[in-house]
């Protein structure tokens, strides 16, 4: 995502026991594909994979933007 430009949120605001960070980019399409949250957004890219390339429509502000990406390997998470 990093690579293709797409920003995410940096400010940090609690929301009453939870911290959470907002701002940045608001994805709302892979592909032509709507989704509303992220289960939803996993399912699609689950149909994915890496080398693939799709279309991500986002929010930045008040501007729509639709941006390309190749998708590389999932990050693994350490234990």
């Amino acid at each position: 995502a990093h690579l293709a430009g797409i920003r995410g949120g940096s400010r940090r605001v609690e929301i009453g026991n939870a911290i959470v960070i907002i701002g940045g980019d608001i994805l709302v399409e892979i592909d032509g594909t709507g989704f509303k949250s992220s289960q939803e957004f996993h399912q699609i890219m689950k149909s994915h994979k890496p080398g693939d390339q799709i279309e991500i429509t986002l929010w930045r502000g008040n501007k729509k933007l639709v941006v390309s990406v190749t998708l590389g390997e999932r990050a693994r998470r350490r234990p």
